[in-house]
């Protein structure tokens, strides 16, 4: 079994996600998800 392409041990540990950043350009960005999987949006520059 994979989850977030990792594969999980006969034992059943996994090492974590493995998250991806991406950079805004200006105030917008494109996400493109896929059934299952789920994003967090944060900005820095607002509390």
């Amino acid at each position: 079994m994979r989850i977030d392409g990792r594969q999980v041990a006969a034992d059943g540990t996994w090492l974590g996600f493995h998250p991806t950043v991406v950079r805004a350009t200006g105030s917008r960005t494109a996400l493109t998800l896929a059934a299952g999987e789920a994003a967090v949006v944060a900005s820095p520059s607002r509390p």
